[in-house]
């Protein structure tokens, strides 16, 4: 929330209030420009049920550097247009300024995640169209602030192709490697063990955790032996199976 104080002014990137919005009365304007968390601005629209222009605009993720820009433009606007005289001075609250990303210009791994072999000239004319400064010193590519969905090697690739034409990507299957599946090395001991183990008379069992108190009547253990003195289980799930079998034999 926006509040003066007092009282509440508007929703952060959402709405404005309605006590705070421009009428005939007013003699006095003060311009705010503010850049809200995008993410932040789409979960509070969706929990309020409110979707607004606003909303989608910071949704999708505004140039925090241009808010100055904005305030300029209205103040220059109020001027041209005889609304009103503007009185000079600007408070910036701006701690943490976003910095323009430095991205390695990776002209190969383009090519070999689209499937093509467009040159380097022409990958460097894309991004010159996009304002996107190639340093051709340390071959890295300086990503301007307003394009904050540039982070990462795709997200060139993707924008080499978009000049390029998806239709002029040819059509190719996909390329890998196959290896023989074996089993983990704990899984080969225990197999190992269990053979010498058949092969000296023993057999293994593998029975469910929630069984019933018939269960130790089948291991043949004494009445007073310590191995029964377990948790009894209300349902459980050996006589669900039982049940569920009878039933099915019955029908049969």
């Amino acid at each position: 929330m926006i509040c003066d104080g007092e009282k509440e002014v508007g929703i952060a990137g959402i709405m404005g209030g309605e006590n705070s919005m421009i009428t005939e009365d007013v003699k006095t304007v003060l311009f705010e420009a503010a850049c809200f968390d995008g993410t932040n601005i789409r979960l509070s629209s969706r929990r309020i049920g409110l979707q607004t222009d606003a909303s989608f605009k910071f949704t999708k993720g505004l140039d925090p550097n241009t808010a100055i820009e904005a305030i300029n433009r209205a103040c220059q606007l109020v001027e041209e247009m005889g609304c009103g005289d503007v009185v000079g001075g600007v408070v910036d609250v701006y701690p943490n300024p976003v910095e323009p990303k430095v991205l390695p210009f990776e002209p190969k791994r383009y090519n070999a995640l689209l499937g093509t072999d467009i040159s380097e000239e022409e990958m460097l004319s894309y991004f010159k169209k996009l304002d996107l400064v190639y340093n051709e010193a340390d071959r890295t590519v300086t990503i301007p602030t307003f394009r904050q969905d540039l982070g990462c090697m795709a997200d060139l690739a993707e924008e080499v192709a978009r000049f390029y034409g998806y239709d002029n990507i040819p059509v190719s299957l996909p390329k890998g490697e196959a290896t023989v599946g074996k089993k983990p090395f704990n899984q080969r001991v225990d197999d190992v063990a269990r053979e010498i183990c058949e092969r000296n008379g023993f057999s293994g069992g593998m029975s469910y955790s929630f069984e019933s108190p018939k269960v130790f009547d089948k291991l043949l253990l004494a009445e007073d032996a310590k191995e029964r003195q377990a948790i009894v289980i209300a349902n459980p799930l050996g006589r669900i199976l039982k049940w569920h079998s009878d039933i099915i034999g019955n029908e049969l």
